[in-house]
């Protein structure tokens, strides 16, 4: 701000004059992205000198934002886990589609009444890009009497007791019926359906 003042005159209370402290800042931060600490002190400084409402929203939405892009950039660095190994082998097959994935057993009363009631919209989705994964540590001799004569469709996918539990880490699930739904690019999404991934 000093330098701001000295060479182009402007008070710090001037709103061009915190525009361009902001503009600084985040262009700096790209030089520092892994320096977490670092971006933060700059932050927390330089917006001890913004006083605009609107730069001060402006400033904070930025910086969350910058934050998030940066968070993700580092959990996808991590190395895999054995859980991440199985599952990115199941999805292989169906990348580039919506993924609507069901962890079910066959003891599991709600599991398969969840598929019963999935069946019309399995139908009605079987020619668009939407793949639905069944995945279960029950053998499939032990499920054919439940499938065939509903008529269950998708993707049935049977694993060992040992990746199923891998996989419960992974998603941090106990109960079922659980299902995770992933968009087209690989990215798991909550709160959200089939139809409005599609409809992306």
């Amino acid at each position: 701000m000093n330098e701001l003042q000295e060479k182009l005159h402007l008070s710090p209370t001037d709103f061009s004059a915190q525009v361009c402290m902001l503009r600084d800042f985040f262009s700096i931060s790209e030089w520092h992205k892994d320096q977490h600490d670092v971006v933060a002190d700059d932050f927390a400084a330089t917006m001890a000198v913004v006083s605009h409402p609107d730069l001060i929203r402006q400033g904070i939405l930025s910086y969350r934002d910058f934050i998030k892009e940066n968070e993700i950039k580092v959990v996808e660095n991590k190395p895999l886990t054995k859980g991440d190994s199985i599952f990115q082998r199941i999805i292989e097959p169906y990348k580039g589609n919506v993924l609507f994935v069901d962890f079910w057993e066959m003891s599991c009363g709600p599991c398969r009444g969840k598929m019963l009631s999935m069946r019309d919209e399995v139908e009605a989705n079987k020619d668009k890009p939407v793949k639905y994964l069944y995945i279960t540590d029950d053998t499939p001799e032990h499920c054919k009497s439940f499938l065939e004569p509903n008529n269950i469709k998708g993707e049935h996918i049977h694993i060992t007791r040992a990746e199923w539990g891998y996989l419960q880490e992974k998603f941090q699930f106990t109960a079922i019926p659980f299902v995770v739904i992933f968009d087209k690019q690989g990215k798991r999404r909550e709160n959200t359906t089939v139809e409005q991934l599609l409809n992306e």
